[in-house]
C-alpha cells in the first residue's frame, strides 16, 4: 500500500484561510469615497451640515432596519419558549450534538479520560523513573 505525500499547497488550496478583516477596510473605503464623491459634487449644492445628516440619516435607517429584523426574531422565539420551558419539546439532534461538543461530553473524550486515569495514571509513575 502506497503512500501519497500531499505537497503542501495542494492542501492549503482546499482549507479556506480565515476573512480577516478585509471586508471592513473595503466597507470603510467605500464610505470615505462616497464622502468625498457627495462632498465634491454637491460643495455648490449643498452644505457641510446637510451632508453629514443625510449620511447620518442613512446610517440610522439601516441599523434601524436590523433592529426590526432581531426584534422580529426576538418575538417568534417568544412564542417558543413555553414548549421549551416545560419539556413538551425535546432539542434536535444537531443542539445535542452542539452542546454534547461544547462539554466535551462525547464517547471519544470519555474513553480518552478512562484510558488516562484507569490506566496510564497508574502505570506512568511506575515506568518512569
Amino acid at each position: 500500500m502506497a503512500h501519497t505525500v500531499r505537497n503542501n499547497s495542494e492542501s492549503s488550496s482546499i482549507i479556506p484561510q480565515p476573512r480577516g478583516n478585509r471586508a471592513v477596510k473595503a466597507a470603510c473605503f467605500f464610505i470615505l469615497v462616497c464622502a468625498l464623491l457627495l462632498y465634491l459634487l454637491g460643495i455648490g449644492n449643498y452644505k457641510r451640515s446637510q451632508i453629514a445628516f443625510a449620511i447620518a440619516f442613512h446610517c440610522v435607517i439601516a441599523q434601524s432596519w436590523h433592529f426590526m429584523v432581531s426584534l422580529c426574531e426576538f418575538a417568534e422565539e417568544l412564542a417558543h419558549v413555553h414548549s421549551r420551558c416545560f419539556g413538551l419539546q425535546e432539542p434536535t439532534q444537531a443542539v445535542i450534538s452542539e452542546i454534547t461538543e461544547k462539554k466535551q461530553l462525547n464517547v471519544a473524550h470519555g474513553l480518552a479520560w478512562s484510558y488516562y486515569v484507569g490506566y496510564l495514571k497508574l502505570v506512568l509513575p511506575v515506568v518512569m523513573p
